[in-house]
């Protein structure tokens, strides 16, 4: 048998072979791409307590702005000086 021949007749079921997975990825697409990003908007609206915050002039739940300063600044201060730790064994004996 012939090279030439042999590669002219594997050719066309070669490239069909190749076009059927092809196909059948492009009747879905699409769909996917109608509904993409659904799911992210749908859980960052889930995430919202009340949508219409912005609109109330009730001063929100939760701790007071004077309170809330000193936290933060605790909490900062916890890294730039930070209180020696202790052993993790360590054990104390009292003596009466």
């Amino acid at each position: 048998m012939d090279i030439n021949r042999f590669v002219r007749a594997v050719r066309p079921m070669l490239a069909a072979s190749l076009a059927l997975p092809i196909a059948a990825c492009m009747s879905s697409t699409p769909r996917w791409d109608a509904q993409f990003g659904d799911s992210v908007r749908l859980t960052l609206s889930q995430q919202i307590r009340d949508p219409e915050a912005g609109n109330n002039a009730k001063a929100p739940d939760g701790v007071d702005g004077r309170a809330a300063t000193e936290a933060l600044e605790r909490y900062h201060k916890s890294f730039r000086d930070p209180q020696p730790q202790s052993s993790g064994l360590s054990t104390t004996v009292g003596v009466k």
